[in-house]
């Protein structure tokens, strides 16, 4: 009975052939990432949810919609990093106790195991939390909806060296929204 069975590779040239072919599928990766242009996606940082259909663009102070660079590591999230600062956004089940539904949904986004302690200021329904040194390191904003949007909220968390001034910007901005009915 014959057999048929590839023998194995006896002279250097042959492993040769074989070590140069794996070597070439090793380094093909890498030598593709330096020729390739580095890619950052960049876009409009929206505060809110377009999917829930509740949403608006962060506007910067020369009253332009604010692109950063999105943050493709959190997928189920809309998140920007601007300059260093996270901005992470998206609309939450709005509780009846403002204040531990923002307290609530911070937990829950696993910014910080102990929020209790932190106070949370209010202007009508747009509600915020400061703790820029403490474990959470940044800001909080909740705007509640009205009418049809009555059970729901926006959510906006930053971290970062400028959170404090983003937060004030981002804060006013919601505080309109709110007057124009939003």
């Amino acid at each position: 009975m014959s057999r048929y069975q590839h023998n194995p590779p006896t002279k250097i040239g042959e492993w040769l052939k074989i070590f140069s072919f794996f070597l070439i599928l090793l380094a093909l990766p890498a030598l593709l990432l330096l020729i390739a242009p580095d890619w950052t996606p960049r876009s409009t940082v929206i505060l809110g949810s377009e999917k829930d259909n509740w949403s608006t663009p962060l506007i910067d102070a020369n009253s332009t919609p604010q692109e950063c660079t999105e943050n493709v590591a959190l997928i189920l999230s809309n998140s920007w990093d601007c300059n260093g600062n996270e901005i992470s956004s998206g609309v939450v089940a709005a509780g009846t106790i403002k204040e531990r539904t923002i307290t609530r949904a911070l937990k829950g986004y696993g910014q910080t195991p102990g929020f209790g302690d932190i106070p949370v200021t209010h202007e009508g329904n747009v509600y915020r939390a400061s703790d820029p040194t403490g474990i959470f390191g940044g800001h909080a904003l909740m705007l509640f909806g009205k009418g049809d949007m009555s059970d729901q909220a926006i959510l906006v968390i930053i971290n970062g060296p400028d959170a404090q001034e983003l937060g004030d910007t981002i804060f006013d901005q919601l505080k309109e929204l709110e007057r124009e009915g939003i």
